[in-house]
């Protein structure tokens, strides 16, 4: 993953460039040549070697939930403006608080914090900027209701660790970038987090616990991991000023009450598994279900399952969901989970497959 070059870099093109405009001014060469001239003072700043070497940093991840129903959706000039207003906003938020943009990735943003020695792992900035950033979402979703888009929602990842920050590529293309086992555990972390949540990996809270509220951990299990991992979902910080997590309602829009049978898989790391569980929906809104079924379903796991909208329609939608707790009952398990990923128009036809039965 590419880390925007650093700042010391970024001064001296700055510099660089400043110098060559100034020496033009009385006598400009033609437009080709300063085209060129200017085209290699950039290229040379991005090709410049920085020696490898251990940083301790703290990387944070956060993507659009659901965006690939937007892109299905809408025509591509929407989906782009509302994704470059996205990233316009969190790319601010990140500088304003001593990150480096890394890259966009699809939907996602990748930033790193405390590559200066002196902000101590960055934590404390990486935990603010990610407050500020779901903080941000109503402003942002005001400009998604301009463009006639539903609103979004990012889920947040944050790990603190040593990680190798070197030049990585070709004589064609380079990149300051970091790479290592914490940078990987980062995109793990945010792969597990829901609409709204900022979740934090064990080393950044130990870094935070001190100004931090936090809910209690929790261990997931991942596929290729010996050990299960430990995450926090944060609340508030204390830091630089107090400053608390958007709760995002988990029943917005109505909830209806039904009995759908439900076949389902469970999904480990990447993988979805064979076999099949079959249980009942007892509950169904926009964004999430509560469910009956015969086994215990470990909380911030996922399935997968199809959904017919309609008892004589053989079609259905694809739908993954994350498991958000899991509570014993007589002689079963009642389980709430979120939505995560439904297939192209599966939203809209949920939406008005849930509003038909509250009508």
């Amino acid at each position: 993953m590419a880390v925007t070059t650093p700042m010391n870099s970024q001064a001296d093109l700055i510099e660089s460039l400043t110098a060559e405009l100034l020496s033009w001014q009385k006598n400009p060469p033609p437009r080709e040549q300063m085209r060129t001239q200017l085209s290699s003072l950039i290229q040379s700043n991005r090709t410049q070697h920085h020696r490898p070497e251990n940083r301790y940093v703290t990387v944070m991840m956060a993507d659009i939930r659901g965006f690939n129903d937007l892109t299905a959706s809408y025509p591509p000039e929407t989906v782009v403006a509302l994704l470059n207003q996205c990233f316009t906003v969190a790319a601010d938020i990140i500088v304003r608080h001593e990150g480096v943009v890394d890259k966009f990735v699809g939907d996602g943003i990748v930033a790193i914090f405390g590559l200066d020695p002196a902000l101590g792992g960055g934590a404390d900035q990486g935990i603010a900027a990610a407050v500020a950033l779901q903080q941000s979402m109503p402003a942002i979703n005001r400009y998604s209701q301009q463009l006639g888009t539903p609103p979004v929602h990012i889920g947040i990842g944050l790990n603190t660790g040593e990680v190798i920050a070197a030049d990585i590529g070709s004589s064609v293309h380079r990149e300051y970038t970091v790479i290592g086992e914490q940078v990987n555990l980062t995109a793990r972390i945010a792969a597990h987090s829901l609409r709204g949540q900022i979740l934090l990996s064990q080393a950044t809270w130990q870094q935070a616990q001190n100004f931090i509220e936090a809910g209690p951990p929790n261990t997931v299990h991942l596929n290729g991991r010996r050990e299960p991992l430990t995450i926090y979902e944060l609340k508030e910080t204390r830091k630089p000023t107090h400053r608390q997590v958007p709760r995002i309602e988990e029943r917005k829009g109505p909830r209806v009450h039904v009995k759908i049978p439900l076949a389902f898989q469970r999904i480990e790391g990447a993988a979805v598994l064979p076999e099949y569980h079959q249980g009942e929906i007892i509950e169904l809104g926009y964004h999430g279900m509560k469910v009956r079924i015969p086994l215990y379903l470990e909380p911030n796991s996922d399935i997968r399952f199809p959904l017919s909208m309609a008892q004589a329609d053989a079609s259905s939608t694809e739908i993954y969901a994350r498991v958000l707790r899991t509570k014993m009952a007589s002689s079963d398990y009642t389980s709430s989970l979120e939505f995560t990923s439904i297939a192209p128009g599966g939203q809209a036809a949920l939406r008005a497959f849930i509003d038909h039965l509250v009508a």
